[in-house]
């Protein structure tokens, strides 16, 4: 692609056209790589509020499904109905999880793992499938390669998504190829994608013999909800969820496909050569104490879920849907407040700020954050105990518990 930019000049008295050509197809692949990032972005931080917003409404209908179904004059009928509302909320709650994935909202437990052995698995899992459809997989694996940082059952996710989708695309048959090697990045870095620094790199390329992927379709396929399959056959979250895993472990996925020629998926996922791992926390044991606790939440099933739970087990439970009344409250009770839970995204005010407040005015006090988007609040220093939404009444006691125990710990 060339840049021409041309004007009339005057040199003694003569009149010339000075022309300028610029070859520009270099610029204008980055700015479409970093235009396609940009939207991206874009997308998934739509994806992830809504995901937060339908949080809050599974955690109300699932909520009041377990109160239900520890109810005992319940007829037999009514609870088989209770349950499949139950499990028809359940499936709603893995596909938030996907988009939270998506979005980078995801619960990742990442630790040094080897991704040949991933890829390795992944193989042997879809193993007869490839049988059953004619389809060949080709391993090219540097086993020199280093581990990354990563969380072991997302990246699984990732291969089999990929590896499936390239099944998919092969109705007849054909060849998938799995290849990684290490590439070390410099000055260049940019050059294959202007989200790329400079650093060492494992990556990883998943090529299929299929019909190719249209230019059309191309820039859409990690869209959520984007798919060309069937109706019923397809959620059009896999390649979404997939884009999201290796966004979070602040890694790079880009595609490459000729109508005809077949497809190429490729990552690049930063190598890390010293990595620490902190060991697992364990719970507290479980305590009998009757302390008093504040909830916070600007959901109103939310709040009358927790509540409802609290008060059975023999809590002093104070509830409120506005954060900044609900400092107010705690300043007039704080003495025999022993626990905080409270909801992270808000109106009004932040819940950090208002954890932060709290700890302020009684340090001492145990902070139970929930949350259905906000995951990276748990690695707040003020927040004792993260909840994702939606949560089951088990997951609540246990954690209550085990902040009244630390909080006795501290007195």
């Amino acid at each position: 692609m060339l840049e021409v930019s041309s004007k009339a000049i005057d040199i003694a008295g003569e009149l010339y056209v000075q022309s300028l050509h610029r070859d520009i197809t270099e610029k204008k692949k980055l700015q479409e790589q970093l235009y396609q990032s940009q939207k991206m972005e874009s997308i998934g931080t739509l994806a992830g509020g809504i995901a937060h917003d339908f949080n809050n409404v599974l955690s109300g209908i699932l909520g009041r499904t377990e109160l239900l179904l520890f109810r005992n004059d319940l007829a037999t009928a009514a609870k088989q109905h209770i349950r499949s509302i139950e499990n028809a909320a359940r499936k709603a709650g893995a596909i938030v999880q996907r988009l939270l994935s998506f979005a980078r909202k995801g619960n990742f437990e990442m630790l040094p793992v080897n991704l040949n052995d991933i890829i390795n698995d992944a193989i042997e899992l879809t193993a007869s499938m490839a049988i059953k459809r004619k389809v060949e997989i080709r391993k090219e694996i540097d086993d020199t390669v280093p581990v990354i940082n990563g969380d072991a059952n997302q990246l699984e996710q990732v291969m089999m998504n990929l590896i499936v989708n390239a099944m998919d695309a092969m109705p007849d048959g054909g060849t998938i190829t799995i290849s990684t090697n290490l590439l070390s990045l410099k000055e260049k870095a940019g050059y294959i994608n202007p989200l790329l620094s400079d650093g060492e790199y494992f990556v990883l390329k998943i090529s299929d013999t299929g019909a190719g992927i249209p230019d059309g379709i191309r820039d859409r396929i990690f869209e959520p909800f984007f798919t060309t399959k069937e109706q019923g056959k397809g959620t059009g979250l896999g390649l979404a969820m997939v884009y999201g895993i290796i966004k979070e472990h602040k890694g790079l996925i880009d595609v490459n496909s000729e109508i005809g020629k077949g497809t190429t998926f490729e990552i690049y996922l930063p190598v890390y050569r010293a990595i620490s791992i902190e060991p697992g926390k364990r719970s507290a044991p479980s305590t009998e104490s009757k302390k008093n606790i504040l909830v916070i939440d600007d959901e109103e099933y939310v709040l009358n879920y927790i509540k409802e739970i609290l008060d059975a087990k023999g809590y002093k439970v104070f509830v409120t849907d506005n954060p900044i009344y609900a400092f107010d409250m705690f300043k007039e009770i704080v003495d025999s407040v022993s626990v905080v839970i409270t909801d992270i995204v808000m109106p009004i005010l932040d819940g950090r700020e208002l954890v932060k407040q709290f700890k302020a005015v009684k340090p001492s006090v145990q902070i139970i954050a929930i949350s259905g988007h906000d995951i990276s609040a748990k690695e707040d220093k003020n927040i004792d105990a993260f909840i994702t939404k939606p949560f089951t009444r088990d997951v609540l006691v246990a954690a209550v518990d085990s902040a009244l125990r630390a909080e006795v710990r501290q007195i």
